[in-house]
């Protein structure tokens, strides 16, 4: 049985996230969230895994577990701890829980019992033991895209990315097909980074003005090892400044790296990466083989997203004219804004918060 409770705008809000740092490189959007929701609840509770640098207004109070993943049963008791009180004390109108899907499946059963409404943002492809457990328990689950929310439910509403289209504005006018390629996002295998090296390679290193670089962390034993055998084989090209592999930067450098640059390049084929959306919004031409982006923008070759290559992309995208290539970009950036700006967002999270029913294909 689902019940829905309306939200008062004096009522408090509890968030649920794993970072609240406005200078990560990866989670930032996750405090920049929280700063948008502040504008919306008198009193909002964050329980965050990690604190770093933010700015907190003062109508949010912070409470920090200190979440490490090697330590489960540590992780698991500080969080049942601050959680409970949380939701026993402080009765937070609704609960929002943000890409937090371990957290969410501990703390939801209590937060069914004492009927507290409560909203998942999830937004992988991949479906976790802890999504389908939170999903018994939750009211809502949302997500960006069908193929970022890996299960079926009539929970389910779909209310695009959130794209601060305030700081990702347009600073790119006309692009150099043969020029500077960029992939920003974390470095491991489900990237294809070793793809995207060997296309460039293929069509674009004969180019003496062009040149391919990657920025993003590197997380794991796994990931440390793909890279290293990535640079070994690409050495003279590393040595020539040919391929580049640059640290991460936080999110608010990003338009200044992304005005350096002439194409974005990506081959991640799951769910619709936040750095897609950015790279479109400051007017970048966009090369992957990503679903998700496919469905949303269309491609350059125009032929079905499933039948699709990186190659094949790239092919039809150095066949465009100038202008062609001019006129695509525009569009696709004014699609960034009409469906995937922070303001529509925060606007169609607010409604799922407050109960209301979304109309979305799912």
């Amino acid at each position: 049985m689902t019940y829905y409770v309306m939200v008062s705008s004096e009522k408090k809000l509890l968030v649920i996230n794993h970072c609240l740092d406005s200078e990560d490189p990866i989670l930032s959007h996750q405090a920049a969230t929280v700063m948008e929701l502040s504008k919306h609840f008198p009193s909002v509770i964050v329980l965050t895994g990690r604190l770093g640098k933010f700015n907190c207004p003062t109508n949010v109070k912070i409470i920090c577990t200190d979440w490490e993943n090697s330590k489960r049963i540590r992780n698991v008791t500080k969080l049942l701890i601050y959680g409970l009180k949380t939701l026993t004390f402080s009765r937070p109108g609704v609960i929002f829980t943000h890409m937090a899907d371990a957290q969410a499946a501990i703390l939801a059963p209590f937060a069914r019992v004492l009927r507290i409404r409560h909203v998942l943002w999830y937004a992988h492809a991949y479906k976790s033991r802890y999504l389908s457990f939170s999903s018994l328990f939750v009211d809502s689950i949302v997500s960006s895209t069908s193929g970022s929310m890996p299960i079926k439910s009539l929970k389910v509403r779909l209310i695009g990315q959130s794209i601060d289209t305030k700081l990702f504005t347009q600073n790119k006018f006309l692009a150099n097909k043969v020029g500077r390629y960029l992939h920003v996002g974390r470095i491991d295998i489900s990237k294809q980074i070793d793809l995207i090296c060997k296309i460039y390679l293929n069509e674009l290193k004969t180019f003496s003005t062009s040149d391919l670089t990657f920025i993003g962390s590197i997380g794991n034993p796994e990931s440390i090892r793909y890279v290293e055998e990535l640079k070994h084989l690409y050495r003279h090209e590393i040595t020539n400044q040919k391929i580049t592999f640059l640290a991460p930067v936080p999110r608010y450098s990003l338009p200044n790296v992304y005005a350096q640059y002439d194409v974005f390049i990506h081959a991640f084929s799951g769910s619709l990466d936040k750095t897609l959306l950015e790279a479109t919004a400051v007017g970048l031409p966009v090369v992957t083989l990503n679903p998700e982006y496919l469905a949303e923008f269309g491609s350059w070759s125009k032929v079905q997203a499933s039948s699709i290559g990186l190659e094949d992309e790239l092919l039809a995208f150095l066949d465009k004219t100038d202008s062609e290539v001019t006129a695509e970009v525009m569009r696709r950036l004014n699609t960034v804004k009409e469906r995937h700006s922070q303001d529509q967002w925060v606007s169609k999270l607010l409604k799922v918060l407050n109960g209301d029913i979304l109309t979305t294909k799912n």
